[in-house]
């Protein structure tokens, strides 16, 4: 007996070859819908089906290389006598040998060479996200290098400090990890120093408010040096 086993992929089918055997069984309960076998070639065939059912069930979860763990899965499978599908009082059990015909082992080889393919290119973007990650994005001032690197060999670059803070500064792993207060207000204002370097409008509230600030904290001298850019800046 031979019969196409088919695989997890489409197109590509194991080849099952080896023996079913076949019995009656009678049984004292009566099942309406599963009536007894009328002659011995509906048996024959009811323990054909239920052969091939079985181990589709099995090879359909394989792929085409794992020929040999679906030849040991259907001995296990096989091995114990099964009622049919069909009949009640007809019970089969086989021995089924697994190969690959010469045309679904080029398709095979094909899917194989497509598959590693396919794995190496996730394997090479998990590895680049990774190596971001741990390299570039470590802290602030890899990360402010490596955005000036990546944009500078651009034809246009975007070397906008707000696109940075928007787009690359939440990623910095360095900004998630515990830090104390002052080393966290130093990269607030050096971020809003970049943000209003490009608007004169807001440098001049910004300048402003920090004289204000500096005067409500009884440092003048800071508050006089701000005084002072806001005139050169104004």
């Amino acid at each position: 007996m031979t019969m196409a086993l088919p695989s997890t992929v489409p197109g590509i089918a194991f080849e099952g070859r080896g023996r079913v055997w076949y019995r009656p069984f009678p049984r004292r309960d009566h099942d309406p819908e599963r009536p007894p076998h009328p002659n011995a070639d509906a048996a024959r065939a009811a323990a054909l089906a239920g052969t091939k059912a079985a181990s589709r069930n099995v090879t359909e979860k394989l792929f085409p290389e794992e020929a040999f763990e679906a030849e040991q899965q259907l001995t296990m499978e096989l091995a114990g006598w099964k009622l049919t599908p069909a009949y009640g009082d007809v019970e089969f059990r086989a021995r089924m040998y697994v190969s690959m015909s010469e045309s679904d082992l080029v398709r095979s080889e094909r899917f194989s060479e497509a598959r590693r393919a396919g794995r190496l290119e996730a394997v090479l973007a998990d590895d680049a996200v990774i190596s971001l990650s741990d390299d570039h994005l470590s802290n602030i001032t890899r990360a402010s290098l490596w955005w000036l690197r990546q944009h500078l060999s651009q034809p246009n670059p975007d070397l906008s400090w707000e696109t940075f803070d928007r787009r690359v500064r939440p990623l910095v792993a360095e900004v998630h990890s515990s830090k104390d207060d002052v080393e966290r207000l130093a990269h607030i204002l050096l971020a809003a120093t970049g943000r209003i370097s490009e608007e004169p409008v807001l440098q001049q509230r910004f300048l402003w408010l920090l004289k204000k600030s500096f005067d409500l904290v009884d440092w003048s001298d800071l508050a006089e040096m701000t005084e002072e850019l806001e005139r050169r800046t104004g």
